[in-house]
């Protein structure tokens, strides 16, 4: 960090009003570092602030020895102290609160968005971008030490932006916040039967109960509700899988059957990978009917996990918002699709869809007789 900001002095930022001008103007410096930080710095009165909740609520505190607890300007070093904290009755930790306002998602400032703003149009013209074609950091970075005024006039302009007053944890529009509530109280008021899971094809069956669930939760306990934010526009991809995670893990527990989010198996993160003991596991991808990747998550992804991961067990689930006919088409094929890549590998496929739509009010619902009944929706929406 030290050396981050004598570059940011180098290159003309002499009077710091951004930490996050130093990621831009350094590779290897990026939102989680800068976050970490900033905790640290103001640690002490983070301890401060949760002593006063604490004793405003009753919440009783004890005695616990905090690492960098406090900064000696003097001793130049961190001072670890023991203080008065709330206990976590998890696992025994303190527990330190920080004012929601204060927190949100990251990246907040970060050298993508700078290099994509208007400021540098001259720039990115003559690199002659192809569309959607990434740069590298330290490209960005290069671009941004010839041009620090740049990089200060940005992150001015950016101070005006509503996003930066706090996450809104009411609307939890992220899906960060509220998945392992409502999927959790279900799971426990809709239990699994008992049952012995020691072989793959076992884990498989409970995955597909699991996904049976899921899709109960989401299309009739409106489960969809956590997908959408109250202005109409869906929830990031994410929420999906966190929602997902929300019902997985006390279903699967039920049975020691651990499931882990985003496993990196050498040729990125898999989505989820459910295992029992060493020998039997399931490897699970979440995707959005309408997300320009689909078919890659699934003929390409997906198979690649498996062979990194030396599994021959996965799940695709696929998640339908829309009904346009690029949705339906897909949703149509899928199961063509994942026989013939299933009999192309050798490995046991599964899919399942999911209808996250928004359904319609009884009012708003007129059957035509001139359509099917399984095709009332589809043409509706």
């Amino acid at each position: 960090m030290a050396d981050g900001i004598a570059t940011a002095i180098a290159a003309g930022l002499t009077q710091p009003e951004h930490i996050e001008e130093i990621g831009i103007l350094n590779v290897g410096i990026g939102p989680d570092r800068i976050s970490d930080a900033t905790v640290n710095v103001l640690k002490a009165r983070f301890i401060e602030y949760t002593q006063t909740i604490a004793e405003r609520h009753g919440i009783p505190l004890n005695t616990h020895r905090v690492k960098s607890a406090r900064v000696s300007l003097e001793a130049a070093r961190w001072i670890a102290e023991d203080v008065l904290l709330p206990t976590n009755p998890v696992d025994g930790r303190p527990v330190i609160l920080l004012p929601r306002v204060l927190l949100n998602d990251l990246p907040t400032l970060n050298a993508d968005d700078w290099f994509d703003s208007h400021f540098n149009e001259d720039i990115r013209l003559t690199l002659n971008l192809q569309v959607g074609e990434a740069v590298r950091k330290a490209d960005i970075v290069s671009w941004a030490r010839r041009h620090p005024d740049r990089v200060r006039e940005w992150a001015r302009e950016q101070t005006s932006r509503q996003d930066l007053h706090g996450y809104d944890f009411s609307a939890d529009p992220l899906g960060v916040v509220q998945w392992d509530q409502a999927p959790v109280a279900y799971a426990v008021e809709h239990p699994l039967a008992a049952r012995t899971v020691t072989s793959h094809d076992d884990l498989l069956t409970l995955v597909g109960e699991l996904v049976d669930r899921f899709q109960h939760f989401v299309e009739q306990q409106r489960g969809w509700s956590l997908l959408w934010n109250s202005n109409g526009s869906e929830k990031p991809e994410e929420a999906a899988q966190l929602l997902f995670l929300g019902l997985a893990q006390p279903y699967l527990r039920q049975f020691n059957v651990e499931i882990d989010r985003e496993v990196e198996l050498g040729r990125g993160p898999v989505d989820f990978k459910a295992a029992s003991g060493t020998t039997a596991r399931v490897l699970i991808e979440v995707k959005k009917v309408h997300n320009g990747k689909f078919w890659n998550g699934f003929e390409a992804q997906l198979p690649s996990y498996l062979t990194s991961d030396g599994a021959t067990h996965g799940w695709f689930l696929a998640l339908q918002y829309r009904a346009t006919p690029s949705s339906v088409d897909r949703v149509r094929r899928l199961p063509a699709v994942v026989a013939l890549a299933a009999s192309r590998t050798g490995m046991t496929l599964r899919s399942s869809v999911v209808d996250a739509r928004k359904p319609l009010s009884a009012s708003n619902i007129e059957v035509s007789d001139e359509l099917p009944l399984d095709e009332v929706t589809e043409a509706e929406s």
